[in-house]
């Protein structure tokens, strides 16, 4: 697995926890301040 295709992937599975977590609590602080980038 080369450097980029790890990039991909946790990107990918940050912005579906995003997503996942946006749904269930809208208003919880740690959804809103991204502790990642």
């Amino acid at each position: 697995m080369s450097l980029e295709e790890i990039i991909e992937y946790v990107r990918v599975a940050a912005l579906l926890c995003h997503e996942n977590f946006s749904r269930q609590q809208p208003t919880a602080p740690e959804v809103r301040k991204p502790t990642l980038h």
